[in-house]
């Protein structure tokens, strides 16, 4: 008998292992959504620090990541990390950066606190741009939050003293400003976000809601997200266009997606039906597919399904290494090769392939019936798409992995019909029926009879 098993135990494993693998490709194609495996690069692989804030690729391929201790550069294997150095013009204008950009010539831009900043590759140099000044004629806030293409070449700034237009070719500033005689100016001079839409219009998301500014014009439109009276749904964090003229506005409360058209927009507020809740919206993207991914403070990285519409959440779990590192995204990218690249608060950057479309993750839960903390030694075909798993210390399971439930048969050591012992060590179906090893013999059961007929 154990010629038996040793003749066909090889093969027959390698046919359920590669039964399994199409099991749980199929499960993570038709019952849940697919599993993202993180990679996390931190301070231990030369970050200059944990915050990452904005992510840019750059046409020759470099990945660049402003955190508030510097500017760094990642060639794939080594980071290179650019710091202010009050002794050297040349160096960045400050160390904490906000905002990066690269423009229709290949330049880079970066806005920091003390400013904008452009990168000279072929010296590594910065050359800085003062900005303009506040109509007192002290220096406005220089912090630029958020970097965005005008027409004509120029540059759209959203900072801390309100919205300024940069115009390279001369070195010119033009700012608007909040104005209390005025109606129609800038709603609030703390400016977060900018998005432009099919028709050219410049939204202006700010501390105290959303402005529009038509192409040519210089007087605001104030749009309110309802209700207007909430201040923490009326603080718009960010901004993206996404497919079919669809603005998707982040706030400090929730996620709002505005058909624009004609008149005035078709909102809707994302909710527990998107699988979306009111958190706090750092930033949000829309990759080269359309597909739209979602910044959270606290709540994870979140993609938008477009065939269901409704939201897969991406969250830290601290027993996988490979899970999210920081649950607070402030900064999200998919470069040219498909890589997704994640920048958290305090856990770094995290980068994910998403070419390889995934894996679906059967972990602990606490007080769930499912495969627990077991180590699993050995997989076995059950038919009916589910699984025997042998594993050290659980016994043997039979697992349904549509529904991620597993049922358990361990040793007991009343008798006949249980495990010898709880540590499966080989599985292999023979004759019709399977045959189980553990640490302390060998036992069968015929296919179709149940856990419960076990025999020695």
């Amino acid at each position: 008998m154990l010629r038996l098993i040793d003749g066909v135990r090889r093969e027959l494993l390698l046919r359920a292992l590669c039964l399994m693998l199409g099991f749980l490709l199929a499960a993570a194609a038709s019952a849940t959504p697919r599993g993202l495996r993180f990679e996390r690069l931190s301070i231990e692989h030369g970050l200059s620090q944990e915050s990452v804030f904005n992510i840019l690729q750059d046409r020759q391929g470099f990945m660049w990541f402003g955190t508030q201790a510097g500017l760094n550069r990642f060639d794939g294997y080594k980071m290179t990390v650019f710091r202010n150095d009050p002794r050297d013009p040349g160096t960045i204008a400050d160390n904490y950066v906000t905002a990066s950009f690269e423009d229709d010539r290949g330049r880079l831009w970066f806005g920091t606190r003390g400013g904008l900043t452009r990168f000279e590759p072929t010296s590594e140099k910065f050359v800085h741009y003062a900005g303009d000044v506040s109509k007192a004629g002290a220096p406005g806030n220089r912090s630029v939050q958020a970097i965005l293409g005008a027409s004509g070449g120029g540059l759209w700034l959203a900072t801390g003293d309100g919205l300024t237009h940069f115009d390279p070719a001369t070195g010119r500033f033009r700012s608007w400003r909040h104005d209390p005689r005025d109606p129609a100016s800038l709603r609030d001079n703390r400016v977060n976000a900018l998005a432009v839409d099919g028709r050219g219009a410049l939204w202006v998301g700010t501390a105290a809601g959303l402005d529009r500014l038509e192409p040519g014009s210089k007087r605001f439109e104030h749009m309110p997200i309802e209700p207007s009276m909430d201040a923490r749904r009326n603080t718009v964090l960010s901004l993206s266009m996404g497919p079919d003229q669809t603005l998707w506005i982040g706030t400090a409360s929730g996620l709002e997606a505005w058909r624009l058209g004609e008149g005035a927009p078709q909102r809707q507020h994302m909710g527990v039906a998107e699988d979306m809740n009111d958190a706090r919206i750092l930033t949000l993207y829309h990759d080269r597919r359309g597909n739209l991914w979602v910044g959270t403070d606290l709540d994870g990285l979140k993609w938008r399904d477009p065939a269901t519409g409704r939201f897969v959440s991406y969250r830290n779990e601290p027993l996988d290494l490979h899970s999210l590192s920081d649950n607070q995204v402030g900064s999200i990218m998919v470069d040219r090769t498909g890589t997704l690249w994640a920048g958290t608060l305090l856990g770094g950057v995290n980068r994910t392939d998403l070419a390889s479309g995934g894996f679906t993750r059967f972990r602990h839960a606490p007080q769930a019936d499912g495969i627990g903390r077991n180590k699993v030694r050995t997989i076995a075909d059950a038919g009916d798409g589910q699984l025997w798993l042998g594993t050290i210390g659980g016994g043997l399971l039979h697992f349904d992995p549509a529904s991620g439930q597993a049922e358990r048969l361990r040793d007991d050591s009343a008798g006949a019909g249980m495990l010898l012992d709880d540590a499966v060590t080989a599985l292999a179906h023979a004759r019709g029926q399977l045959w189980v090893g553990t640490a302390a013999g060998l036992l069968w059961a015929h296919r179709g009879m149940g856990l419960s007929s076990m025999c020695r």
